[in-house]
């Protein structure tokens, strides 16, 4: 099925794409891994505007390729941000217990206050979370 095709079942069932995810692999990543990242976050918001989808989650970086540079990872979540304003999308940023450099929401957050973009906030989901130890 074409996106137009999902968006008219869902149409048609009185429902609705609430949130596209995951996206992962995207902020910290060298050249061409980089430039190709932001390729095809920009094909799944044209994949969004198909389905009337608003929302999208952008995990954590996993990829051995990418830098621990927080400047680097704050950039690309700002370069994010101005790029989902275009499409009118919301980011949210979910730091994956398994993530390579940001791996505790609390530093997921201190990125997302950082690249000071509106459509760009900081997601929490669970299962994903590590347990961290806040006092003895």
């Amino acid at each position: 099925m074409t996106p137009g095709e999902v968006r008219a079942l869902l149409d048609e069932l009185g429902l609705a794409c609430v949130l596209y995810q995951p996206f992962r692999d995207l902020e910290g990543m060298p050249d061409p891994y980089r430039y190709r990242a932001f390729v095809r976050i920009a094909q799944k918001f044209d994949v969004m505007r198909e389905l009337g989808c608003d929302r999208i989650l952008l995990c954590s970086n996993c990829s051995p390729y990418a830098s621990p540079d927080r400047g680097r990872i704050v950039a690309d979540l700002r370069e994010l941000g101005d790029l989902a304003a275009g499409y009118n999308i919301l980011v949210g940023y979910e730091a994956l217990a398994w993530g390579v450099h940001v791996n505790d929401h609390r530093v997921a957050w201190k990125i997302v206050k950082a690249a000071d973009r509106h459509p760009a906030g900081r997601a929490r989901h669970r299962p994903h979370a590590r347990p961290v130890q806040l006092s003895r």
